[in-house]
């Protein structure tokens, strides 16, 4: 699975992409994210109550998680998830 960063995901990540077994579902991949990069990550797509932060976004294939399953979204390896922040300074 492709796992791709923008905004300040990217500079958490340290790279703008990786590729990684896909895990079963979103909920999966967050905890994946969060165990290889740590609670910077963590608090920057959860909320101290586990739940996802507004500002975090995830596509999946270009769809919005929330047009589709949210965080139970289901992954494959053929899949390409990106995650990036809704709100980006500049």
């Amino acid at each position: 699975m492709k796992m791709k960063f923008l905004t300040i995901y990217r500079d958490l990540a340290g790279c703008k992409e990786i590729e990684i077994p896909a895990p079963a579902d979103m909920n999966a991949l967050i905890e994946e994210l969060s165990s290889r990069y740590g609670q910077p990550m963590r608090c920057k797509i959860l909320s101290e109550t586990g739940e996802l932060l507004e500002d975090a976004v995830f596509l999946v294939n270009g769809t919005h998680i929330s047009q589709l399953a949210g965080t139970a979204t289901k992954l494959t390896d053929a899949d390409s998830v990106t995650l990036f922040s809704a709100v980006a300074g500049g």
